[in-house]
């Protein structure tokens, strides 16, 4: 845009008295026009609107794949709500087992099953957490086609 050329092309229309070749000077009536050449306005609008596209684009971009992150990340805080609550049952199972023949008293199988339905419940509450931010990034970014994107997002994100 800064190469632009400022060429310029005048024309003298004129009638003149006097045996001279200066439309400015010795005409009795005339005409001025100055036609600005090579002029590049319209290419320089389309430039300055595809480059305002072209950041408008990359915002949304990093935008959706944060999101896109956001999601993966809450994934793995449900699969480890799932890990976890599975070991908290089968911990659970092994101390029951241990109360049964007399190894362990029942008191310390209170602790083991809290951690066990917290995990449990943790990893319910992954499932609503994850499904919902799939379901607003699709929204935000899918337009009509949301449902299409929504279902991308879960094989991504799952």
């Amino acid at each position: 845009m800064s190469k632009q050329s400022n060429f310029k092309g005048r024309v003298y229309l004129g009638y003149a008295l006097a045996e001279t070749y200066d439309a400015a000077e010795g005409a009795n009536a005339g005409v001025y026009f100055e036609i600005p050449l090579f002029s590049r306005k319209r290419q320089l609008e389309a430039a300055r609107a595809r480059l305002a596209l072209s950041r408008t684009e990359e915002q949304l971009k990093k935008a959706f794949l944060g999101d896109v992150e956001k999601m993966r990340e809450l994934e793995a805080a449900r699969m480890e709500a799932v890990e976890m609550a599975g070991f908290y049952k089968d911990r659970l199972a092994y101390f029951e087992q241990a109360v049964k023949e007399g190894r362990v008293e029942s008191d310390s199988l209170w602790e083991d099953a809290r951690l066990a339905k917290k995990a449990e419940y943790d990893a319910k509450q992954g499932i609503v957490k994850v499904d919902a931010a799939i379901e607003e990034a699709a929204r935000r970014y899918g337009g009509y086609e949301w449902k299409i994107l929504q279902d991308l997002l879960a094989e991504i994100v799952k």
